[in-house]
């Protein structure tokens, strides 16, 4: 197959009125790959995080709280100012 050149508006016009079905299956497992490997956060000691680490850090911060492990405000506030 020769080597395509496209710009954004031709290739969005060929997927619309040429793709195959096995085509889009493919295009979408690229989207979501990449989409899984995005940065979409960072840790406080800016550690980068992708969107998978995200779901998983929330996760464990639900477990977290289930089992009573969390400050309230009250005993954040006590705990601050045993820092200065």
């Amino acid at each position: 197959m020769e080597a395509m050149n496209f710009t954004r508006e031709q290739l969005a016009q060929y997927i619309l009125n040429n793709a195959k079905d096995s085509v889009l299956a493919k295009l979408k497992a690229i989207i979501e790959k990449e989409e899984k490997n995005d940065i979409v956060a960072y840790t406080v000691d800016g550690r980068a995080l992708t969107l998978e680490q995200f779901q998983n850090e929330l996760e464990e911060a639900e477990k977290e709280i289930e089992r009573g492990e969390y400050l309230t405000s009250d005993e954040l506030v006590k705990e601050i100012a045993t820092w200065k």
